[in-house]
């Protein structure tokens, strides 16, 4: 919050007018919030980044989700954020002389990884142990870490082709669930 030694105040007519002392500068709001992956599965981390405008005086970019000044997320040129639902994220610079309007982007949660539609991913009903670990230790299990050994996504959905029936772990178009060269003996799920 702007401190109240850094402003003047002064009353035209009926309105008060608030300026920045002079050595300080206010900031300049931002053209745009980014992502670097949408339409993803849930708990896919995304990072969030700011283009345009300026900082001024002791300030920074300050994230938000749900609304403008909502649930405050962290400051900086970038966060990295992992939503579970579909989620409106906020950018704005605050700082001494001004708190500028906000930048928004939305992240999609839109994958299907449960394509029986029984409500039990597909990873979970491979019955795939590696698929629960977590290596390296991050918090995030293989089958979501782009940063496990090995880890593939030809079909671009954010989980590892390796643990995925319909995944095509050797990119050769065929899903793994019918493909007889997948690499560790694939054996296909069972009709349920």
């Amino acid at each position: 919050m702007p401190q109240l030694e850094t402003w003047a105040y002064r009353i035209v007519g009926s309105i008060l007018r608030v300026y920045c002392l002079p050595g300080k500068n206010p900031s300049l709001a931002p053209s745009s919030a980014n992502v670097n992956k949408n339409n993803i599965c849930p708990g896919i981390s995304v990072n969030l980044s700011v283009t345009g405008g300026s900082l001024g005086t002791n300030a920074n970019w300050y994230w938000y989700a749900g609304s403008c000044a909502g649930i405050f997320l962290g400051n900086g040129t970038t966060v990295t954020v992992t939503p579970s639902v579909t989620t409106t994220y906020y950018v704005r610079a605050e700082g001494e002389c001004n708190i500028t309007s906000c930048q928004a982007v939305t992240i999609f949660i839109n994958c299907d990884v449960d394509k029986d539609d029984d409500g039990i991913p597909d990873f979970v009903e491979s019955n795939m142990a590696a698929a629960f670990l977590d290596v390296p230790p991050n918090g995030i299990i293989n089958a979501y870490d782009p940063l496990t050994p090995g880890f593939v996504d030809n079909n671009n959905d954010y989980v590892n082709d390796n643990y995925q029936a319909d995944g095509d772990v050797d990119n050769d178009a065929i899903p793994n669930y019918l493909d007889l060269d997948f690499p560790g003996g694939w054996i296909p799920m069972p009709t349920e």
